[in-house]
């Protein structure tokens, strides 16, 4: 039950704060879009709040059976690695688990900046496991 109470920590943290960064490197890197002279896009605050309230359904749905499967092939395949070969180990999985999703959403070409969001959750959760144990 803890660590389930952990990935639910960590996906209410990592939403506002992958939001925050996906949308301010957005932002960034597009231009306003302008219907008929007018600049439509609206504030920023409220992109993030929209895309953090967006994403906690899909860490819920998505993420933890990816993290308890991730857990699982880890705990399988190396179970006594150092905490170094598990970070490295991790974040390969979830690496693959983004690049997965990216191809799943988007057919004809991957969408990198879905890392953000995945690897803004695995930071987050490694972060906790660290802190509170597991």
């Amino acid at each position: 039950m803890k660590k389930l109470a952990l990935i639910f920590f960590a996906i209410f943290l990592s939403a506002p704060l992958s939001a925050v960064l996906f949308v301010g490197a957005d932002h960034l890197l597009t231009e306003p879009v302008e219907v008929l002279g007018y600049n439509y896009n609206p504030p920023i605050w409220v992109t993030i709040l929209v895309v953090a309230l967006y994403e906690i359904p899909i860490y819920i749905f998505l993420g933890i059976p990816v993290t308890y499967l991730i857990d699982f092939l880890i705990l399988k395949f190396s179970p006594h690695s150092h905490r170094l070969k598990q970070y490295l180990y991790q974040l390969i999985g979830y690496s693959i688990a983004a690049l997965i999703l990216s191809g799943y959403l988007i057919h004809d070409d991957y969408d990198f900046t879905l890392f953000i969001p995945v690897l803004t959750y695995f930071h987050i959760l490694w972060f906790l496991r660290g802190r509170f144990g597991d």
